[in-house]
C-alpha cells in the first residue's frame, strides 16, 4: 500500500507549522504514529482515518491509496454488519445524541480491545 495522500496531508499539516507532537495531539494518536506514517507505509485505523477525512476534505478510499485490496475489504461487508450499518443510519436519523453516544461508547470499547490485544502480544 503506499498511502500517498495521508502523506500529503501529514506533510501539509507540518508545513502549515503544526510540530508532529502536535498534529498527533490533535488526532488523538502517538507522535510516533505521525512518524510512521511519513516515512513508512503504515496507515492509521479506520476510525482515525475517518477523523483525517473529516478535517482535510478528502475522501477516505483517497487516503488508503492505490490498494484494491484494502478498498475492497472496507467496502465488502457481511449481511450482519449491513443490517448494522442500516440501524445505525436510522439511529442517526432519529436520534442524532443517541447515535453519536454510541459512536463514542463503540470507539472507546474498540480502543480498550485494541490495547488489550497490544499488551498480550508484548506478553508473548
Amino acid at each position: 500500500m503506499k498511502p500517498t495522500k495521508l502523506k500529503e496531508f501529514v506533510k501539509a499539516q507540518l508545513a502549515q507549522g503544526l510540530t508532529q507532537v502536535a498534529l498527533a495531539k490533535k488526532l488523538g494518536v502517538s507522535p510516533g504514529a505521525i512518524y510512521k506514517w511519513l516515512n513508512t507505509d503504515t496507515v492509521p485505523d479506520i476510525a482515525t482515518l475517518k477523523k483525517i477525512a473529516d478535517n482535510s476534505g478528502l475522501k477516505l478510499l483517497d487516503l488508503l491509496g492505490d490498494d484494491n485490496s484494502r478498498k475492497s475489504e472496507l467496502l465488502s461487508l457481511t449481511d450482519d454488519e449491513t443490517r448494522l450499518l442500516a440501524s445505525y443510519r436510522k439511529l442517526r436519523e432519529a436520534a442524532p445524541h443517541v447515535a453519536g453516544t454510541l459512536h463514542n461508547y463503540l470507539s472507546g470499547l474498540l480502543a480498550a480491545v485494541q490495547r488489550e490485544s497490544i499488551a498480550k502480544t508484548r506478553r508473548e
